[in-house]
């Protein structure tokens, strides 16, 4: 008697290390009609997870680039753009860091 319809959900997960992958990511979620979009970034000391979701082509929730709009404008490159001697530079990041991210995107998923 009851019928459950049952909806496919796109979600995007931006764990980059880079703006200029963000930046695409970000492209990617104003051209989609639906998405849920999870970025997750962090510096030495700081970090952040933020969920932006489009449903019928509007935003319901801002992605990482209008809560954070310096990485819509930084220029930094892709990694695959990077020498030997600029990515041996690359910014310090605490494994600790890394995995308190991964884990907040992980808990923003099954909830």
């Amino acid at each position: 008697p009851f019928s459950v319809i049952e909806k496919e959900q796109v979600i995007l997960i931006g764990a980059v290390d880079n703006n200029r992958s963000r930046q695409m990511c970000n492209k990617v979620f104003y051209e989609a009609e639906e998405l849920i979009y999870i970025d997750s970034g962090n510096s030495e000391h700081t970090g952040q997870v933020v969920c932006g979701i489009r449903s019928g082509g509007r935003t319901l929730y801002k992605p990482v680039g209008k809560l954070y709009p310096e990485v819509l404008s930084d220029t930094d490159k892709f990694p695959t753009e990077l020498s030997c001697a600029e990515a041996s530079v690359s910014a310090p990041q605490a494994m600790t860091a890394n995995i308190t991210a991964a884990t907040a995107v992980l808990k923003a998923m099954v909830s």
